[in-house]
């Protein structure tokens, strides 16, 4: 079986340390009928939201990044 993965990688930047993988937001895998590609990310204050054409996902990026919500685009 193929493994398929779609979503995002979060990643905290620190000048001197370089990129640190925060955590990831999935959107579908290869068990997912619908694979539709996530489009833009956007934060505001501490929730992150990742937005494909048929699903937004929001993200709490205040507790490593976890799940809040989402919403269905039909």
């Amino acid at each position: 079986m193929r493994r398929v993965w779609g979503g995002v990688y979060v990643f905290s930047v620190y000048p001197s340390r370089g990129f640190s993988l925060k955590g990831k937001v999935k959107h579908y895998d290869e068990h997912s009928a619908d694979q539709a590609q996530v489009k833009r990310a956007l934060y505001i204050e501490d929730t992150l939201y990742t937005i494909s054409p048929r699903v937004i996902y929001m993200s709490d990026l205040g507790n490593g990044v976890s799940y809040i919500n989402d919403v269905r685009l039909g």
